[in-house]
């Protein structure tokens, strides 16, 4: 069953409070729907709702950790190589656009981090130190992608 809009509300409410963004929001549901076409609250379920709106309320009713700070930090490096990389979500070979932004490919990163890190721990499973190793080794990786020659 959908959430209610009040369940919306509340979540966009937490989510202001905590000062994260469109990007942290898609990168929450991800966590909840696992289904990288599924990055809208709509999307949520009426129990995922509910545990994302549990999870929030205990995250903005506790200041954030130090290390809480260095994960968030490390995975915003991470989304913005994948910008760079243009790892951007594809149907049919066409660019999907929500609200006009091109959304950001969530299940490329998850497969990327189990296939090609030496934790092989989801994106976001990741603490700090192995998101910091993730941005290196995506920097190498945009690195290398740049210097190729276009044809």
């Amino acid at each position: 069953m959908k959430a209610s809009n009040d369940k919306y509300k509340t979540i966009w409410t937490l989510l202001s409070r905590l000062h994260w963004g469109k990007e942290v929001k898609e990168g929450l549901v991800y966590g909840y729907t696992q289904d990288d076409s599924r990055l809208s609250l709509t999307d949520l379920t009426d129990e995922q709702a509910e545990d994302l709106i549990a999870f929030l309320r205990a995250k903005a009713d506790t200041p954030p950790s130090e290390e809480d700070q260095k994960v968030w930090k490390a995975r915003r490096r991470v989304i913005a190589i994948a910008h760079q990389l243009g790892w951007y979500q594809q149907e049919g070979g066409v660019m999907v656009l929500r609200h006009g932004q091109r959304m950001i490919d969530y299940a490329r990163i998850e497969k990327w981090c189990l296939k090609h890190t030496a934790d092989k721990l989801g994106f976001f499973k990741k603490d700090s130190a192995s998101l910091r190793k993730l941005a290196a080794q995506l920097d190498h990786v945009l690195a290398e992608t740049m210097k190729k020659p276009k044809q």
